[in-house]
């Protein structure tokens, strides 16, 4: 993310929670916050809500965060097990308060099953492939 970050011509900082909970760097200097998840905090459902709460129960790093929620021209974007963490840090966060609780998952936009085993999710939406590229000029004359 950093890198993505730097390539947009701003400057980006890694910043680990572990640095964050032991007080080695903090947030009052940064406009954006980009968490990304994927394997943040284990790669299960409800990783995102365990991730919030090492920041909600150490007051240290819930000031942190919710000085930097409330601070004017800030950004947060959080991917993956990171959308769950936002999602749980709600109570922190400015005009939250239409957010719905993300606890799972579901693979396909509809509304959830009353089994939510594989076979009871709907099927995939058909892919449609998208049309060929028109060539970009003529093709030469045959010989």
């Amino acid at each position: 993310m950093v890198a993505a970050v730097d390539s947009g011509g701003c400057d980006g900082i890694d910043v680990h929670m572990s640095d964050l909970l032991a007080g080695r760097t903090g947030l009052e200097d940064c406009q954006a916050l980009g968490a990304g998840g994927g394997f943040s905090y284990g790669d299960v459902l409800g990783a995102g809500e365990g991730w919030a709460k090492s920041i909600l129960f150490n007051n240290r790093v819930r000031d942190e965060f919710d000085t930097f929620f409330h601070r004017p021209q800030t950004l947060a974007l959080g991917l993956c097990n990171a959308c769950q963490m936002m999602s749980t840090l709600r109570e922190l966060i400015p005009g939250r308060e239409a957010w719905p609780r993300s606890v799972r998952c579901l693979l396909y936009p509809s509304d959830p099953p009353s089994d939510p085993t594989p076979a009871s999710l709907p099927p995939p939406p058909p892919i449609t492939p998208y049309p060929p590229h028109p060539p970009t000029s003529p093709p030469p004359p045959p010989p």
